[in-house]
């Protein structure tokens, strides 16, 4: 295929090819497949009447593609001429108790239904789109994009965007790392734009002292941890004034999307690829002597 960057049209096509936003479906719905032959089977069997109706719980960190499924499964259900309706949280009374019969009350939620992406389908997502319109990645580039992204589907659609935005204003034939290195700055301060709204929030509900035990808790670890064992970290650094205090504050920053946990499981798991660095790194210079667990001073703003 052929690319004319001074065609305004294919220039106005690329840029809008990877629209990150909540919810907005990418052009490629990677590392999918598996989920959506599951669901379009129990959909067909419901069209068909030879399944009793039984609930199906999607859950995964923000930024995982949840609604981006649930609007797949949309377009699945229209097709097979089964009506849909679509409620917030809002909608409907005890949002929280509904959630918790969903999750853990023998309703039948897929397993591990929305994990991270597989280096694979990170490339699928990032190369299948691209190589429509005629580009096509040096193998390099694409292992460097992929290794950044961490499987976090969010930040795939922003390396996508600004590859396609360096692509037109360099006029380059292909995506090499030279494009890659010009295209990072632009997903760096996206990414940092997404962090801090989540620091944010955790600034908003007095959070930060908890986070960033936590933070120290898994840089030290590189693995999974045990609800016992973040409880007791945060008494000890002074996050926490007692054990029930301490699980609140796991449970409140579950709840953020700041850790992770499938239902039922036991450890704990960062919610968001390298969130918690960003929050150590943004609140480690209000700690004294770099003593972890600090939060910033009363009326301070990091």
């Amino acid at each position: 295929m052929r690319r004319d960057y001074d065609n305004t049209d294919y220039c106005r096509r690329l840029h809008a090819l990877f629209k990150p936003g909540n919810g907005v479906s990418p052009p490629v719905l990677a590392g999918r497949d598996d989920e959506l032959d599951t669901l379009s089977k129990r959909l067909d069997l419901l069209v068909c009447r030879d399944e009793i109706a039984s609930d199906v719980v999607l859950y995964g960190p923000r930024g995982n593609g949840k609604t981006v499924l649930l609007r797949e499964v949309e377009r699945l259900a229209e097709r097979a001429g089964a009506d849909t309706l679509t409620l917030r949280p809002t909608q409907v009374p005890s949002a929280l108790d509904l959630a918790k019969q969903l999750l853990y009350n023998d309703h039948d939620a897929l397993g591990d239904l929305l994990g991270r992406l597989t280096p694979d389908a990170t490339a699928q997502a990032l190369a299948r789109p691209l190589a429509d319109k005629g580009v096509e990645f040096d193998p390099d580039a694409l292992g460097a994009v992929v290794e950044d992204c961490q499987g976090y589907p969010y930040v795939t659609q922003v390396w996508g965007q600004a590859l396609c935005e360096t692509l037109v204003e360099r006029r380059a034939p292909r995506i090499s790392l030279d494009i890659v290195e010009r295209a990072r700055p632009g997903v760096d301060r996206e990414r940092e734009d997404y962090y801090q709204d989540r620091y944010t929030e955790m600034e908003n509900n007095d959070l930060l002292a908890a986070a960033m035990v936590v933070g120290d808790v898994y840089a030290r670890a590189n693995e999974r941890v045990d609800s016992q064992t973040l409880r007791a970290a945060l008494v000890a650094a002074g996050a926490a004034s007692a054990e029930s205090v301490a699980k609140a504050q796991v449970r409140q920053l579950a709840t953020l999307g700041y850790l992770w946990r499938q239902p039922p499981g036991v450890d704990w798991e960062p919610g968001i690829p390298s969130l918690m660095r960003y929050v150590n790194e943004k609140t480690a210079r209000f700690a004294p002597d770099g003593e972890a667990g600090s939060a910033p001073p009363s009326g301070m703003s990091p």
